[in-house]
């Protein structure tokens, strides 16, 4: 386990040079830069980038996106259903539900995989 840090002792002084320090246009790192050695003196802890995002997300300043995010897995299944000839199941060497041919029991990523090509090459 790392040692943890105690935000929540922090004086209020020393959060608002962090919130200060962002509304000055500095990024998450390059606060923790410039306030390293007032930190170290209050709380006897390194200070990081996640440590001044903390204190500004808690004091209200941080903004939440309402982006809606695409991940790869929804762009994948979406790719798919469009082709024919693609069925989604179990690989039989990973165990993972994933969109195959329909001819094929195993998964592309299974396939290049240097332990299959060594088993491939006995046969």
């Amino acid at each position: 386990m790392g040692h943890q840090s105690n935000t929540w002792n922090l004086s209020d002084q020393f959060k608002q040079k962090v919130l200060d320090s962002f509304e000055d246009g500095l990024t998450a790192k390059e606060v923790s830069i410039k306030l390293y050695d007032d930190y170290l003196r209050e709380t006897g802890c390194t200070l990081n980038r996640n440590i001044c995002i903390g204190i500004k997300f808690r004091a209200g300043k941080c903004i939440k996106s309402n982006n809606n995010h695409n991940f790869s897995y929804q762009r994948k299944n979406k790719l798919y259903e469009e082709l024919e000839g693609f069925v989604l199941r179990k690989c039989l060497c990973c165990h993972r539900e994933q969109w195959i041919e329909e001819n094929f029991r195993i998964c592309t990523t299974c396939k290049q995989s240097e332990s299959f090509r060594f088993a491939s090459s006995i046969l």
